[in-house]
């Protein structure tokens, strides 16, 4: 046994690894293992033994967000709870990020403000994705899949790009969510799509679906959608695009040889061949809509068309053009 003074630290050889009591005071001599460590009765000492040694640190003390007590035999300074050790002191713990499998899952959650939300729908084989969540809009929980706000993003972009989706999710941001991502969310439940417009003028327009989807990769990406339901913008897409499959400036789905409507309207979408004939003829439907509208005949749906765009590569829905703000959003019916 040996002994020193208790407040400067010691390093004794002692094959035993020995505490003695001028070291813990009041303590009666313990033998340390190995390897193991040992602590007083109010976290103030800690000893231990290596390599035959015994080295103890008389300044030990606890964080302000640790308490000395024992867990499962060992005494020591352990975090409190909603704190963790990361092996010098306790820092707060980061709540895991919640996943859900849409927006409106989040809502029911009990998530009432707008913003950005992790989802991963049933079956989706990657890692869970950002949305941004419309919390407020019409009873809220809408996953908004597509928006424009100010032209930063090119949206007149490949296949991969539409299927993957690109630009930010955080609002004020243009971005496309991502044909997988809309195909995995749209196939496991019913959803309603709304198109929510805002002209240049200020003036808002609106028009709902009661079941919007999209199949697979495979099939193109394939738009099933109901007649309009709801709104006063009219519709812009079950008329002439419902059975449509996506197509891209590289990825000529929309049944017609003449010509790609995705280069036609500047950007991407669901198009059909209804025009098709008319173009066959030479006739305008080869070229834009006409001197007294915005609209291509591609289509009535050119929310992804040029930001400030002429010649029927502008943004519009229907018969209304010169939109500042749309997005497009769903909610399980």
């Amino acid at each position: 046994m040996f002994s020193r003074k208790a407040n400067t630290p010691s390093v004794r050889r002692n094959h035993l690894c020995t505490v003695c009591p001028l070291i813990l005071v009041g303590v009666l001599c313990s033998t340390l293992v190995e390897g193991c460590t040992f602590v007083n009765t109010d976290c103030t000492i800690r000893c231990v033994c290596r390599n035959d040694q015994i080295s103890c640190n008389t300044n030990y003390k606890c964080s302000p967000y640790a308490e000395c007590r024992e867990d499962d035999g060992i005494r020591g300074c352990y975090c409190k709870e909603g704190y963790k050790s990361n092996g010098a002191s306790c820092t707060p713990v980061t709540p895991a990020t919640p996943i859900y499998t849409d927006c409106y899952e989040a809502q029911m959650a009990g998530n009432t403000v707008d913003g950005v939300y992790t989802v991963s729908p049933p079956d989706w084989p990657g890692v869970p994705f950002p949305v941004f969540c419309d919390m407020t809009t019409d009873g809220g929980g809408w996953t908004v899949f597509q928006r424009r706000v100010d032209g930063v993003s090119n949206f007149y972009r490949d296949w991969t790009a539409y299927k993957n989706g690109f630009g930010s999710t955080n609002n004020g941001s243009d971005y496309w969510l991502g044909n997988e991502q809309l195909h995995y969310l749209t196939k496991a439940k019913t959803y309603r799509l709304r198109v929510d417009i805002t002209k240049s003028d200020g003036s808002t327009l609106y028009a709902e679906y009661a079941s919007f989807s999209i199949s697979s990769e495979d099939l193109k990406y394939k738009l099933k959608i109901s007649t309009l339901t709801a709104g006063n913008a009219g519709d812009g897409l079950y008329a002439y695009d419902n059975g449509g499959y996506f197509t891209t400036y590289d990825r000529d789905n929309d049944g017609c040889s003449y010509r790609n409507c995705a280069e036609g309207v500047g950007g991407a979408g669901w198009y059909t061949n209804s025009w098709c004939y008319e173009c066959s003829a030479g006739g305008p439907a080869c070229s834009y809509y006409g001197t007294n509208s915005c609209r291509n005949w591609c289509s009535y749906f050119n929310l992804n068309g040029i930001y400030n765009g002429e010649n029927g590569q502008n943004i519009y829905w229907s018969s209304t053009c010169n939109l500042k703000y749309v997005n497009m959003k769903i909610r399980p019916s």
